[in-house]
């Protein structure tokens, strides 16, 4: 199995933020914990989407989301809630931070909305919205872990020894001839 770590790459809204559109999204999908947003009204969410693997013909295992973030000081603990669109809306988490910066991992979600398996499609259509409660806070960075595994060939075809090689299941043939 592997993994690939995804970052945003544009909002399709924002709201209560002291950045926002291409600034929000660049702000927590730098991988630096100094450069944060910052919570500037009661009422705050956004919605980011992601920038998609960079591999493709696998098997996704599973996705986690991991959010960055502290309180912006007007309270000694933030709330925020963090839902994703994985084929449909799934609400992952509710958060709090204290003053401390802080990161925090979803848990782990095997399926999509569907209770289907996640696909490379699903993964290409990720957002994920986050909506601050009213106390305050500052957000660093959101991504998502994505584990999936490399989809192995069953049947093979070795064109310099002239063979076909076949490494489970069977072969159904409804009509043609073989030719050995």
């Amino acid at each position: 199995m592997a993994t690939e770590i995804i970052r945003p790459n544009g909002t399709s809204s924002s709201t209560g933020f002291n950045l926002s559109g291409a600034e929000l999204a660049a702000a927590i999908s730098d991988s630096a914990t100094d450069t944060l947003i910052t919570q500037s009204n009661e009422e705050a969410n956004f919605i980011v989407t992601f920038g998609n693997l960079s591999v493709s013909g696998v098997t996704i295992n599973s996705i986690t989301v991991t959010v960055s973030a502290q309180s912006s000081g007007r309270a000694a603990e933030a709330n925020m809630s963090l839902a994703i669109n994985l084929g449909g809306n799934i609400n992952l988490m509710s958060i709090a931070f204290g003053s401390d910066l802080a990161s925090q991992v979803s848990s782990e979600r095997t399926t999509n909305a569907s209770s289907a398996q996640i696909t490379e499609a699903n993964i290409s259509d990720l957002t994920a919205t986050i909506t601050a409660g009213e106390e305050g806070i500052a957000i660093a960075e959101i991504f998502a872990t994505v584990d999936y595994s490399v989809v192995v060939p069953v049947l093979t075809y070795d064109d310099s020894a002239h063979h076909v090689d076949l490494t489970s299941g069977h072969i159904d043939i409804s009509s043609g001839n073989i030719f050995i």
